[in-house]
């Protein structure tokens, strides 16, 4: 049971998060899906570096690199392959990031609602979620469901839908980063992930590891609340 001062009625603000590169490590799938594929086609191999920066951002940039690599013949046969076997993998090696469950555990009482904002396709995410267990942590589920969502749209759709302020995105990429400040939100950038530091430096605060995340979002929802603004006074790295 909640402490008295966890109850619902006690708790504020909303935090969204990205999934693939803050919460989940896609590579651990992602990365031997490719390479299996297109060993299996006899392809030249992409390196891990190669295929990690197409992770975060939209699935559509993914799909087309992936196809450029490929005879014209075959590019569509081995998406198709590399897209069912990451998915096989999404449970078998891909993990969440250490100490994710203990963060979302520490967070879900505390805040108002939580909230998971990702390009990944709904197939995708929920099989994460189901597989790692974290369903139950989110209040809302917003994933990539047409060519035309952006990330600036999607936030905006959980933040409409989901009442409790000051809000938070928290992500590793700079699409998180700008859809915030394009909603006056808070932003908070992970470093662990798949962006650089480059990527984050407008965030209200970057982290070097998700045990950091719990003190660092607490401490700015209750800054926000307290100044009646949505973010911090300057940005910050801990």
């Amino acid at each position: 049971m909640s402490s008295p001062e966890h109850s619902r009625d006690h708790r504020r603000g909303l935090i969204i998060f990205d999934l693939d590169g803050t919460l989940f490590r896609s590579d651990c799938a992602t990365v031997p899906a490719v390479q299996q594929v297109f060993r299996a086609y006899g392809l030249p191999i992409p390196t891990e570096e190669e295929i990690v920066h197409y992770i975060g951002p939209l699935e559509d940039e993914f799909h087309r690199w992936v196809r450029s690599l490929c005879p014209p013949h075959l590019a569509e046969e081995v998406l198709a392959a590399v897209l069912q076997r990451e998915h096989e993998l999404l449970s078998r090696s891909a993990h969440l990031y250490d100490g994710i469950d203990q963060v979302l555990t520490r967070l879900r009482p505390a805040v108002g609602a939580m909230a998971l904002c990702t390009y990944a396709s709904p197939r995708y995410a929920h099989e994460v979620l189901r597989s790692h267990a974290i369903a139950d942590f989110f209040d809302m589920i917003r994933c990539r469901e047409a060519p035309t969502d952006t990330k600036y749209q999607m936030i905006g759709e959980v933040l409409q839908r989901l009442a409790p302020r000051p809000a938070i995105v928290v992500g590793d990429r700079a699409v998180d980063i700008e859809a915030a400040r394009a909603h006056r939100v808070a932003a908070v950038g992970v470093l662990y992930g798949y962006g650089s530091a480059e990527e984050l430096a407008t965030a209200d605060a970057c982290v070097r590891s998700p045990a950091q995340l719990p003190a660092v979002l607490l401490a700015l929802l209750e800054r926000a609340d307290a100044n009646g603004v949505p973010g911090c006074a300057r940005p910050m790295v801990v």
